[in-house]
Order: C-alpha cells, then structure tokens, then sequence
C-alpha cells in the first residue's frame, strides 16, 4: 500500500508540474522533511540534495536554497 501512496505521489506531482521544476511545499534539515502543513515527511521517496527547500526535477525530489525562484505545485507560507 505504501509503494503505491509513494508512486501516485510521485506520478501526481509529474503530471502537473508541467517544463519548468515546481516548489513542492517540503522543507529540509538535517535529513529530514516538513511538510508546510506541519506533518513529518516518512521516508516514503528519497529527497536530493543538503539544502532547505525541495522542488520537484525533472526525474525526483531534490533541495536547492529556499529563495530560488520557482513555481509551486502547493500553497506557500508566506512570512
């Protein structure tokens, strides 16, 4: 059932993403995730990259710096 979540997930999040790489709402530290909702990220897919903000490439989930201008597939906190 998990592979599955994790598959729809993934298939979800690449068929709107459109070209251009989309924000997905996930924050990283130290290895582990957040989403903006406030839930934990289970290891369900690996994530990556070492920086704070994680944004869905072309092939998998992976971090660049926060600031980076992109568009999101989620809503945004905004400060």
């Amino acid at each position: 059932m998990i592979l599955k979540l994790i598959l729809s997930l993934k298939d979800f999040l690449r068929r709107y993403k459109c070209s251009s790489d989309h924000w997905i709402g996930l924050k990283m530290a130290n290895g582990t995730g957040q989403w903006v909702d406030g839930a934990k990220l289970k290891k369900s897919f690996a994530v990556k990259g070492s920086e704070g903000c994680a944004y869905l490439s072309d092939d998998d989930p992976a971090t660049a710096r926060c600031y980076t201008e992109r568009k999101w597939i989620c809503r945004k906190k905004i400060h």
